[in-house]
């Protein structure tokens, strides 16, 4: 295989070097294509760079079974782009000189911009990146009221790829999906306050399989936590003891209802994230929470008419009683009745918005209370680090992105939803809500605020350190109900090994968390 073979052969498969070289090697031939045309008035640089599309054309598409010496075949390709581009440009003809005065032009405006960008006062060893990332991933942004999708990027370049990871792309959610875990937990009366032991949990799978050994990211153990300070610190084994208490047949059913997966396995492993989602349908989940439990369709086309105004299709559904009188005499405002289907109860669908904001100010995403907003969400890593996700939300507006390879590999080794996702949540709202007012999440009627000590989640008293005011339910009492304390299993306690029911063996994969010290890492 000669020198020019193999490099063509890594070329096709690839390699950006190989490919830079055979160009470079290759420019005299435009060049000689060029002089033939230089008496059209075309400034010859302008021709040149014309030339080069046809031999980089040449360089993608040449096969040494043509059995014809590459620039044979790449002459007629060169010429093909310089006569195109005569043809498209026949329309208007402007005279050489004028075209020298503005390529001058051009040339001394490029002068003064550098020289604007070496004025400047950078930091030093500054860089500034510009290559295309082979990584991508996707955003969506969601009215969580109506459903109306406000924003959406499906991708770093929709001309390299037609892919829409927003709506296409099904992944591993991560920590991401936690919140759900803890709903559902909320909806079948468990509380904020509840205590969680976080200690080794081992699983016996059965015979010839090894044993399931879920961590934290901190390879640490935390002891007994509240069960809101599991979800704000993303603590793995704490939320596989909640979903072996709570049962992962409910925690299964749950997805399906609020849209994330219509077949999750009623597999442990699930609870962490192992479960496989699109970012639409997750980003719709959490509107779902933060509208109070209603369930909301994501849509791009509000109504359409035909040619004589009448609507044929619209997505707001609403009756409106009242509203087709010929003219208004006084009567009452019409009223939209909301006929939303109730997802889970607004009570529990508060308590999780209120942990959620919690994220934002006390665990893995505490870098937002630099908006100074009202604002929650939950970051999300892969095992391996092979996506991050972060879903966020104002009261009036819910985002959601995730960043991965279009064929899942490693990020890197310390990469997670909070070093990758979150900050490309935190410039949308920026933007977004640089105008907006800081409004406070909706209350419903009902929710009881108390002030509890955040460590041992009982109420406050003079002399604790660390004190929050927490959402409970109008039904629960301290003397009445106490505190729930879940150990696991009795076989559990301690990391030592468990034979659980069949349905809870886990033959899936794990996904790690991000699960972070306060404020040491984002």
């Amino acid at each position: 295989m000669s020198d020019f073979t193999e490099r063509l052969t890594r070329a096709h498969t690839g390699d950006e070097k190989a490919r830079e070289e055979l160009i470079l090697e290759n420019r005299p031939l435009v060049y000689a294509v060029v002089k033939r045309f230089e008496y059209r008035g075309y400034d010859r640089e302008e021709l040149f760079q014309i030339g080069m599309i046809g031999l980089m054309k040449a360089i993608d598409r040449f096969d040494t079974k043509y059995e014809v010496a590459f620039s044979t075949y790449a002459v007629p390709l060169i010429t093909g782009e310089l006569k195109r581009f005569f043809r498209d440009n026949s329309m208007m003809k402007v005279s050489r000189g004028l075209k020298e005065q503005g390529y001058h032009i051009a040339k001394a405006r490029e002068k003064i911009e550098q020289e604007k960008i070496k004025k400047q006062k950078l930091p030093e060893h500054a860089y500034n990146l510009r290559q295309v990332p082979n990584v991508d991933g996707g955003l969506i942004a969601v009215d969580p009221h109506t459903g109306r999708v406000l924003a959406m990027v499906g991708g770093y370049s929709y001309k390299r790829s037609q892919f829409n990871r927003a709506t296409q792309a099904r992944r591993q959610t991560g920590s991401s999906f936690k919140p759900f875990v803890y709903l559902c937990a909320l909806e079948n009366g468990y509380s904020p306050t509840d205590l969680i032991l976080d200690a080794p949990f081992v699983l016996d799978q059965g015979a010839g399989l090894p044993k399931w050994k879920p961590e934290n990211f901190t390879k640490k153990f935390y002891g007994l936590m509240t069960l809101r300070e599991g979800i704000e610190k993303s603590r793995n084994l704490m939320t596989v003891r909640l979903a072996q208490d709570v049962g992962m047949d409910k925690i299964s059913a749950f997805a399906k209802k609020v849209g994330i997966n219509d077949r999750l396995p009623e597999l442990l492993s699930m609870s962490l994230g192992a479960g496989e989602t699109r970012l639409i349908d997750l980003t719709s989940a959490y509107a779902e929470i933060v509208n109070g439990g209603k369930k909301i369709k994501p849509y791009l086309i509000e109504r359409v008419q035909d040619r004589y105004g009448r609507t044929i299709l619209k997505q707001d559904n609403r009756d409106c009683v009242g509203c087709n009188y010929d003219r208004w005499e006084n009567q009452p405002v019409p009223e939209l009745v909301d006929n939303r289907e109730q997802l889970f109860d607004d009570l529990s669908a508060y308590q999780m918005t209120s942990i959620l904001e919690g994220v934002a100010t006390r665990g893995s995403g505490a870098r937002l209370r630099r908006l100074k907003k009202h604002l929650g969400g939950k970051t999300g890593t892969t095992n391996d680090s092979k996506e991050g996700w972060f879903v966020g939300f104002s009261p009036d507006l819910v985002v959601g992105t995730y960043i991965g390879f279009d064929e899942p590999r490693s990020l890197g080794r310390w990469e997670t939803g909070a070093s990758l996702a979150l900050p490309v949540f935190y410039a949308f709202m920026e933007e977004a809500l640089k105008d907006q007012p800081d409004i406070p999440f909706r209350i419903p009627a009902g929710i009881k605020l108390v002030r509890i000590n955040y460590k041992t989640g009982k109420p406050a008293v003079p002399g604790d350190e660390v004190v929050i005011t927490e959402a409970l339910k109008p039904d629960f009492s301290f003397e009445k109900a106490g505190q729930r304390i879940i150990n696991g299993s009795s076989d559990t306690d301690n990391g030592e090994e468990t034979n659980e029911r069949d349905n809870f063996k886990n033959f899936g994969n794990s996904a790690d968390s991000e699960s972070f010290q306060l404020g040491t890492q984002y």
